[in-house]
């Protein structure tokens, strides 16, 4: 299983990784022929080749260590799935934003 390297994916990667009981390496920027995996350690100091010996895998990938795919001439197929819908279990209540006379300067 294959995610991007962003907080959100950083967070919620290790968790798919738990549930499935598989290896988890994030923040990859290289793949070998022979499986093994190449990740930045030390703050990025150090390149570390690493292996994952369960048989399902968990990868954070970082979006610029890679090349962009081709836009034509790949041979993947898309295919329209139907999902359960909605459970029930949570609702957007609503939301609450507070206005200020001051600039907002996260934005």
């Amino acid at each position: 299983m294959v995610g991007a390297a962003t907080a959100v994916g950083k967070d919620f990667f290790p968790r798919v990784a738990q549930l499935l009981d598989a290896g988890m390496a994030s923040d990859i920027t290289g793949l070998n022929d022979d499986g093994s995996i190449v990740r930045p350690t030390y703050a990025g100091n150090v390149m570390s080749t690493v292996s994952i010996e369960s048989p399902v895998k968990v990868v954070t990938v970082r979006g610029t260590a890679f090349e962009k795919a081709a836009r034509e001439g790949g041979s993947g197929s898309v295919e329209a799935v139907s999902g359960k819908g909605d459970a029930g279990l949570s609702s957007f209540v609503g939301a609450e934003i507070s206005k200020s006379e001051r600039p907002e300067l996260t934005s």
